[in-house]
């Protein structure tokens, strides 16, 4: 009775070995690899997916009362910088010095969006142009900025009501010939403001610092500048 037993156990084993060789190789279930760091990927890339395009280029609606460009006047993708521009001027340049700039701007007025003088508009097309202070309020007060990386490249991901989202690289900005990239945001508003007391144009842009080490986390505000300053400028259409 033993040595049945022995013999049927026996010849189980054989079959089933026979059954997962061939050749002498054993033959192995297929295993399947999930590459997190593809998915991660293609999930940062869908949340900066563009909801539509105007004259060309591409934009996001956030859900608010304008429509942002997804990359800067200048640029191709998101992570890409784009081109630096003074103040009511419409092309790019190497120095960015009060002495280079081409007219003194108080002769232009206080709202420059949309005119000969806004470089989203004159560069772009379209209805494309600057944002005025009031647009860039409601992109502060309204959406939820983030410090995030994208494509190598440190900024902020900035998502609205609707959860749509852009990013905006910290592209730093121009004084003279010198480039101070990587620490903060600072985008032109087409919103200026007049000080005769020192016969000088001052205008408004959009400012926050790129720390990721600052606790509790920067705020972007909207605070002056001289206009001969060279920065970003991210348009927006209606």
């Amino acid at each position: 009775m033993r040595s049945l037993i022995f013999l049927i156990v026996g010849l189980a084993i054989s079959l089933n070995i026979s059954a997962q060789t061939s050749g002498g190789q054993i033959r192995r279930k297929p295993t399947v690899t999930v590459r997190h760091s593809q998915n991660k990927k293609n999930n940062v890339t869908n949340l900066y997916e563009k909801t539509g395009v105007h004259n060309g280029y591409d934009y996001v609606d956030l859900g608010l009362s304008v429509r942002w460009a997804t990359c800067n006047v200048g640029a191709n993708s998101p992570e890409v910088y784009g081109s630096y521009f003074a103040w009511g001027e419409t092309s790019a340049k190497t120095d960015y010095g009060s002495i280079t700039q081409n007219s003194i701007r108080k002769d232009i007025g206080v709202n420059i969006s949309g005119s000969s003088y806004d470089a989203a508009h004159t560069n772009l097309g379209g209805n494309w142009r600057m944002p005025t202070k009031i647009e860039f309020q409601e992109l502060i007060d309204n959406c939820k900025w983030k410090q995030a990386r994208y494509n190598g490249t440190d900024g902020f991901c900035i998502t609205g009501p609707n959860n749509k989202s852009i990013f905006i690289p910290a592209a730093g900005y121009y004084s003279e010939k010198e480039r101070h990239p990587g620490f903060f945001i600072k985008l032109w508003t087409a919103t200026a403001e007049l000080d005769n007391q020192y016969n000088l144009c001052w205008v408004y842009h959009v400012h926050i610092q790129n720390n990721k080490y600052q606790n509790p986390p920067v705020q972007p505000t909207l605070i002056r500048e001289a206009y001969y300053v060279g920065m970003c400028i991210r348009a927006v259409v209606n």
